[in-house]
């Protein structure tokens, strides 16, 4: 009989070693190197922006739809980063 209990091996299990911190390191970079990423923290920034505070979003003249405000910003951002458009030539 084993004198550990289940919530012993429960922690072993969810520890981290070198190795695994190594594997989670590397994945975190391949993220963050990903063509896309730069879209993705953009979307989410301003995702994050419209729930906080939609009134600071809406222009004087302008009525306030989340989808148009959304495209016009996702174009204005990819006309700046025309990169992203494009695949990379293997």
């Amino acid at each position: 009989m084993s004198s550990t209990s289940s919530s012993d091996d429960d922690n072993d299990e969810n520890r981290l070693d070198s190795n695994n911190i190594q594997l989670l390191a590397a994945q975190k970079n391949l993220i963050y190197k990903h063509p896309l990423f730069s879209v993705l923290v953009y979307v989410l920034e301003r995702c994050e922006q419209a729930t906080s505070n939609p009134p600071l979003l809406l222009n004087n003249n302008e009525s306030f739809t989340p989808s148009s405000s959304f495209e016009h910003n996702l174009k204005i951002f990819l006309s700046k980063n025309p990169d992203l458009l494009t695949t990379p030539k293997h």
